[in-house]
């Protein structure tokens, strides 16, 4: 019997394509604001933008879960000031977090299907968010598409210290919820994350095949799906329930 759905943000209840590349135009905007800089420099800073975001996530892999996501944008922005030949300033970067946080907020990034999926869901089943990345954008963006509340609990390795697929970070949601490892299922779409996390804690999984890039890892999830539309399928299989909502197909490994 399942009692808690576990959910994902990135990839999973929204489109993270969308979302951070809004994120990062508004980010660019912003720098080019303070600075008084024209817009025709946008593109080439894209260029820059994806460039240096490598090097400097490689640089803060070790860094902790806390501060890595934080560490890692200040270090971005300001090798992008750098870029256009200007002095980084502390408000400067400051106005790119706005601006990176406002990108993702107005993005338009939310699956069609997650209000559905989530409404369907919530009067029968705990749930609960489990994800990795900045709070800000991740919160902020689930309360301004009015999705914040429909989860009791949430857990973002910002502010947790933790970060999948660490099994602590599950147990932790689980312990919020008051739930045994047993009853819950989680839902994501990165295999190394999200699957191979939720199996280390005892957890099931049903995993969004979205044709992600994934990192090379063997792990099976109970189910997979194509699309956030249907976990209700799933959820409604896996518990003998007649289908609580529309029908797509499901497929189980």
């Amino acid at each position: 019997m399942i009692e808690a759905v576990l959910f994902d943000f990135g990839g999973t209840l929204a489109d993270q394509g969308i979302f951070l590349s809004s994120a990062r135009d508004s980010a660019i905007k912003a720098i080019l604001k303070f600075y008084n800089r024209q817009r025709n420099l946008i593109p080439e800073l894209r260029k820059q933008y994806h460039k240096i975001s490598k090097k400097v996530w490689i640089k803060h892999q070790k860094t902790s879960p806390r501060l890595k996501e934080r560490k890692a944008r200040e270090e971005l922005f300001y090798r992008l000031i750098v870029q256009i030949g200007e002095v980084p300033h502390p408000e400067a970067i400051k106005e790119a977090f706005h601006g990176l946080v406002e990108g993702a907020v107005n993005s338009n990034c939310i699956y069609p299907n997650t209000p559905i999926v989530l409404n369907t869901l919530r009067d029968r089943y705990h749930l609960a968010i489990v994800s990795n990345g900045l709070a800000a954008y991740t919160w902020d963006c689930l309360k301004y598409n009015g999705l914040l509340s429909f989860f009791s609990v949430k857990i973002i390795s910002e502010e947790t210290g933790l970060e999948k697929p660490d099994p602590k970070v599950f147990w932790r949601a689980l312990e919020k919820l008051k739930v045994d490892s047993s009853k819950a299922i989680m839902v994501g779409n990165m295999l190394w994350e999200d699957i191979l996390g939720a199996k280390s804690a005892g957890i099931r999984s049903i995993w969004i095949n979205n044709n992600e890039p994934q990192r090379k890892v063997t792990v099976h999830p109970d189910f997979k799906i194509t699309e956030i539309g249907e976990v209700i399928e799933v959820i409604a299989e896996s518990e003998n329930l007649p289908p609580l909502c529309f029908q797509q197909g499901v497929k189980r490994i």
